[in-house]
């Protein structure tokens, strides 16, 4: 009898598996950003440099692991597309399926497993970027193993904490705002809980602390090694994406602006905003009546809280939901790894659940071919998945993935892109540069650096930059004629840091005065000297 209940369970289990796979794979698609690395893999891979523009030295990888992992799948087929849809369903579903083991093991594990099943198949942040050719399932797969180790045990050895290290610094080298979820629940298990043997369980004590300084370094040491690779290669610690997209000079107030767009706008397409909301109050509340014995739940939540406000100041993004999707699969996790008993205050959960069944409603009500464009945010997964997955090419009349392959094969065999048309939106664009570096500055080290043209319906990655005058005629004729003085002398020196010998003395002298910010003044007057945040002018791109 026992056998075949347990044989129930798991086909149950096998059933919501498959089911949310297939909704995954229903969904599959390919975004415009994921060009930006593969167009890096592709140099890599031809000897011209991990850098989208052979000849300059730029990272535009802000999820640099993400894309050598792509680069190590380019190695053995050489389509960027299919590999990164591979990996992108391997992780998620390896990720699914720890999720999956841990509501196995829970007592009320038949609600819990339709809950979830429920809640994924109708995600739409989850089934946009479980695929999508971005980051986000090695981070769920990630995020997924790391809270297997943290709550595997209440003290940690000295290999355990080397794990939360490594998984902490994996993360970080995957997307490095993402390490801030876990990076209180770190902290914590290397200050607090770490046991020499079983023993020796006391709490905090310095001499412990400095025995596993050593551990953390080396757990994180990938990332540390990244961050000076990227120092020394590209002369930056940061991506040049990052630096386009924040270093604009418009007022935070505008960013918190946007940042509370990208939260309402998320919310309206997709429950998830408003249930993470719900769930961080239903752990804190629960958590409360023993605060020592659940420190590890809050401090989780407590991270969780930190990126919130951050994807809040960063003006969140252009992609609904996507930043979401990381914290949204924290919080189902960790409900699932926790043993906390769960608590209601019907004072402050009730209006939520209202407001969530509201907000549910709202997403079935909506026709899927809306598309948001207050401040540049869109659906991404409404407006691009008919032109860059499997769906849309069947609608169209094709067999699957006949657009891409098109464009893909004509691109990799003859470097034609005359078959661009054949599937418009797919972020073709990013592999010619043109537009990525002229247009956003995405691709360009020196506009990246100075502050963007404000207007009123600004959003974030998509900020213009004025041409310096003479800037156009350096970039093609490889002289330096930029007609500002200071500025001439700055880029000089950028210049020769991201294109020179890497291992020339010089370069390396310039290259740690650069970034110790010797040349800023120069930078800096340039920029006070003139209006580059008023639209018009003749250094306008036309």
């Amino acid at each position: 009898m026992y056998e075949s209940l347990n044989n129930k369970k798991k086909l149950l289990f096998i059933s919501a598996f498959i089911l949310i796979f297939l909704r995954i794979l229903s969904y599959a698609w390919c975004s415009d950003d994921a060009f930006h690395i593969y167009i890096m893999a592709k140099n890599l891979l031809s000897g011209s440099g991990f850098t989208p523009t052979p000849g300059l030295r730029v990272n535009v990888a802000t999820c640099p692991l993400w894309a050598l992992i792509v680069t190590f799948g380019m190695l053995f087929w050489n389509n960027p597309y299919a590999i990164g849809m591979i990996f992108n369903l391997l992780f998620s579903g390896i990720a699914l399926f720890i999720l999956f083991k841990s509501i196995y093991k829970k007592e009320n594990w038949f609600l819990i497993l339709v809950v979830v099943t429920t809640t994924l198949c109708f995600s739409k942040t989850y089934l946009s970027f479980t695929t999508s050719g971005l980051e986000n399932a090695l981070i769920l797969l990630l995020s997924a193993l790391y809270l297997e180790v943290l709550f595997k045990n209440e003290y940690f050895s000295k290999m355990e904490l080397f794990k939360i290290a490594l998984l902490e610094g994996l993360i970080a080298f995957t997307r490095m705002d993402c390490a801030l979820i876990f990076a209180f629940t770190s902290a914590y298990a290397f200050l607090f809980k770490y046991k020499k043997d079983d023993s020796d369980a006391s709490g905090f004590l310095w001499k412990k602390m400095v025995s596993v300084i050593p551990v953390a370094l080396v757990g994180l040491s990938p990332f540390l090694f990244w961050e000076l690779f990227s120092l020394f290669y590209y002369g930056s610690f940061v991506p040049n994406t990052a630096l386009a997209k924040l270093n604009t000079g418009f007022p935070l107030n505008e960013y918190f602006v946007r940042g509370m767009w990208y939260f309402i706008l998320s919310a309206v397409f997709d429950v998830i905003v408003l249930g993470q909301i719900f769930v961080i109050l239903v752990i804190w509340e629960s958590a409360k009546f023993n605060r020592q014995k659940y420190i590890k739940e809050r401090l989780v939540l407590t991270g969780t809280i930190f990126y919130l406000f951050y994807i809040l100041y960063i003006g969140g993004d252009f992609m609904l939901g996507r930043h979401f999707l990381s914290t949204f699969w924290t919080l189902i996790l960790l409900i699932n790894k926790s043993q906390i008993t769960i608590n209601f205050n019907k004072h402050i959960f009730i209006p939520i659940i209202l407001l969530a069944a509201g907000v549910f409603l709202l997403n079935i009500l909506i026709s899927s071919k809306i598309t948001i464009k207050q401040h540049n945010l869109s659906n991404i997964l409404i407006s691009s998945y008919q032109k860059s997955g499997w769906r849309g090419d069947i609608q169209k009349g094709r067999y699957p993935f006949t657009g891409l392959k098109i464009v893909l094969l004509n691109y990799f065999k003859n470097g034609d892109f005359r078959s661009i048309e054949a599937c418009p939106g797919i972020g073709i664009q990013y592999f010619l540069g043109n537009e990525a570096m002229y247009e956003y500055r995405l691709y360009d080290p020196l506009l990246s650096r100075l502050p963007a043209i404000h207007h009123d319906n600004w959003g974030v990655g998509f900020m213009v930059r004025k041409i310096p005058n003479g800037y156009y005629e350096t970039l093609f004729l490889h002289e330096n004629y930029i007609a500002d003085k200071n500025l001439a002398l700055y880029y000089s020196k950028l210049k020769f840091v991201i294109s020179g010998d890497l291992f020339d003395l010089k370069r390396i002298k310039a290259l740690l005065v650069l970034t110790m910010g010797g040349y800023n003044d120069k930078l800096f007057q340039y920029i006070n000297d003139n209006d580059l945040t008023t639209p018009g002018g003749s250094e306008d791109l036309p």
